[in-house]
């Protein structure tokens, strides 16, 4: 009988057969022919996030024509890139819970009123998350991804800003069909082309120098399909939309955001959490109460699931 080393397999850069037996080593497993599956597990622990993936003899995700498995072990795309199945979701959050000292919701806020000029571009209302934090401190990526622009003097987000497309964790070649902008970041330590994972370090938080700003990073979310690899607003269409970061934050990560909106909002510190509920005859923004006329904090899963750019 007649067979073939896996060393032997291996030095060939591919697959090959193992005479006889029917055998075909392809770099990680052993497929059988004659039963049409592979005979070995997948050596790589599963991904529990794909139920495809539980299964550790399918090949491919059991989907050959939209993945190939060149390595035998992780599937990849046969093209550049494939849009994730499912909407990215951050892994943590950018700002570590202990540094954490200030929010501003995503949306029509109070303080967007204050400093409308600011927010021209997104119709004046606040277009991300702000998630301050006075140290300055540490900035995580917060997500697998490939960083697409970095700059550490554009024009609104200074004195830093680093844009990452996020990715699946598990298979590289499934991109999202969104960019993250992290701005107002300083010390950026990476470069457009890098790849990062959630605990990959991508600055520090500052103060943009506005007046009655804090040290923060603003996070928005934008369409990638609409983005011309360049900072400047003027170089995203004008169709392009902005998402509400808390559908892409995990439950976990919300659930302190909104427990430290509740204690600044206990505080007066009120203008990023309280949304307006009308203007008065002096053109000042009048914030929501509840049925009792007590100042209501904002509630951000309230606000519009995206808004669009002006």
């Amino acid at each position: 009988m007649a067979y073939s080393t896996r060393s032997e397999c291996t030095e060939g850069g591919g697959s090959c057969k193992t005479g006889d037996v029917g055998l075909v080593y392809l770099r990680a497993r052993w497929y059988d022919g004659y039963l049409n599956r592979f005979i070995s597990p997948d050596t790589i622990v599963p991904d529990f996030f794909r139920p495809q993936s539980i299964n550790r003899y399918l090949y491919a995700l059991a989907n050959p024509i939209r993945y190939t498995g060149p390595s035998g072990e992780v599937p990849c795309c046969p093209s550049q890139y494939v849009p994730l199945s499912a909407p990215f979701r951050f892994v943590i959050s950018p700002i570590a819970r202990q540094d954490l000292d200030n929010v501003q919701w995503f949306g029509d806020t109070i303080f967007t009123h204050y400093y409308g000029s600011w927010y021209d571009y997104s119709g004046g209302l606040h277009a991300g998350f702000d998630l301050g934090a006075q140290a300055p401190a540490v900035v995580w990526a917060g997500i697998h991804g490939t960083v697409v622009y970095e700059s550490d003097s554009p024009d609104a987000f200074g004195p830093g800003l680093v844009i990452i497309r996020p990715r699946s964790a598990r298979y590289v070649c499934e991109y999202a069909d969104r960019v993250v902008l992290y701005g107002h970041v300083g010390g950026i330590p990476i470069k457009k082309g890098d790849d990062v994972l959630p605990t990959t370090l991508i600055g520090h938080t500052t103060n943009h120098g506005g007046s009655g700003t804090r040290n923060h990073v603003h996070l928005e979310i934008r369409d990638y399909y609409d983005f011309y690899g360049d900072a400047s607003y003027h170089n995203f269409s004008n169709n392009n939309w902005f998402y509400n970061p808390a559908y892409h934050l995990s439950r976990y990560d919300m659930n302190i955001l909104i427990a430290q909106a509740d204690r600044q909002f206990k505080a007066g510190n009120r203008s990023g959490v309280w949304f307006v509920a009308g203007i008065d005859e002096n053109g000042r923004p009048i914030g929501e109460v509840d049925s009792k006329g007590n100042p209501l904090r904002g509630d951000p899963y309230m606000q519009p699931f995206r808004i669009p750019r002006y």
